[in-house]
């Protein structure tokens, strides 16, 4: 099979583009083939051209709908997945355990009555030291020192 570079003369007929498979038929005066240089080009058979056609339009009559199914299929697959999420996020939220970056919660929060009885309600009053206040006091006291 002959080769041809675009931007050349060449007789009526049928091209095939051997870059992008695009077909290019050429009739009229002026036969110039498109592109530059770098386009290269073969000339397609009149026979085979005419009966390829049948053969593209069935590729396009059952691939078109098989591409528009699997399309829709993989839509609802993904407004499934995502409602399902946003709906799991809606029931396990509210129970989820409530934690805050650097904080340990080693120990139980105590009510009024037992061991940390008194403590907790000079905490609910605004009396008393807590332990963060007594923190924040030795802290304040290293820093007087000049302690870092």
């Amino acid at each position: 099979m002959n080769e041809y570079r675009g931007g050349t003369k060449v007789a009526k007929g049928v091209y095939l583009n051997r870059a992008d498979g695009e077909l290019t038929q050429l009739y009229g005066q002026v036969r110039v083939l498109p592109g530059g240089g770098g386009e290269r080009y073969i000339k397609v058979p009149g026979a085979l051209a005419v009966m390829g056609g049948p053969f593209a339009g069935l590729a396009f009559v059952i691939f078109l709908p098989l591409i528009g199914i699997m399309g829709l299929i993989g839509f609802l697959a993904y407004k499934a997945w995502h409602g399902t999420v946003a709906l799991g996020h809606k029931v396990f939220q509210p129970v989820a355990i409530g934690q805050e970056p650097g904080m340990a919660y080693l120990t139980q929060r105590r009510g009024t009555a037992g061991k940390g009885g008194q403590q907790a309600k000079e905490a609910e009053a605004g009396t008393g030291n807590t332990g963060i206040d007594k923190i924040a006091e030795e802290v304040a006291q290293r820093r007087q020192k000049g302690e870092k």
